[in-house]
């Protein structure tokens, strides 16, 4: 008996549909390759055909030509500007020696603020004094506190603080 296309049909049907069978049986497999197929694409997209990684990081040569401070076409500053830019350079550079003077004066200054739960202090170079914050809390007295800060300046810190004098002020919690 010759096959028919009627009989043709339905003997692919069974083949495809065990073929299905057949690859979901082996699932791990497929997933397998699948995996594979993803890194390979992703492979390639990063490095294309014929460009190895060397290739691609190679480092691209550029010929400079020196200039020089001014150039040609660039127009000169306007007397504002110029008045403008002598000021801040005169600015920073009295900035500059304001800040060089305090370090000489008083080198400490960088160890503070001295600060904990119960005070803080710190120095006003502007008034040329130590301003302390007191916190007290239960038990404790206002002189006791004002010694151990200045004990602990002079102690721990270096900071010859019975030369300068305080401004101290209370804000009970």
């Amino acid at each position: 008996m010759e096959p028919t296309d009627q009989n043709i049909n339905t003997e692919s049907q069974p083949t495809t549909q065990s073929s299905i069978k057949k690859l979901l049986k082996n699932r791990p497999l497929v997933i397998g390759g699948v995996v594979l197929v993803l890194i390979l694409i992703l492979v390639f997209a990063i490095f294309p055909f014929g460009q190895t990684a060397q290739q691609s990081e190679s480092p691209k040569i550029v010929h400079l030509q020196p200039t020089t401070s001014v150039q040609k076409d660039q127009p000169s500053q306007s007397p504002e500007m110029q008045k403008a830019v002598n000021e801040a350079k005169n600015a920073s550079e009295k900035f500059d020696n304001w800040e060089e003077e305090n370090w000489q004066k008083y080198p400490w200054i960088r160890k503070l603020p001295l600060a904990t739960e119960r005070y803080y202090v710190y120095f006003d170079l502007d008034k040329n004094e130590f301003i302390g914050k007191l916190y007290p809390v239960a038990g404790d007295t206002e002189e006791k506190m004002k010694t151990e800060i200045i004990n602990e300046l002079k102690t721990t810190y270096g900071i010859p603080a019975d030369n300068f004098s305080f401004e101290w002020s209370v804000n009970p919690q």
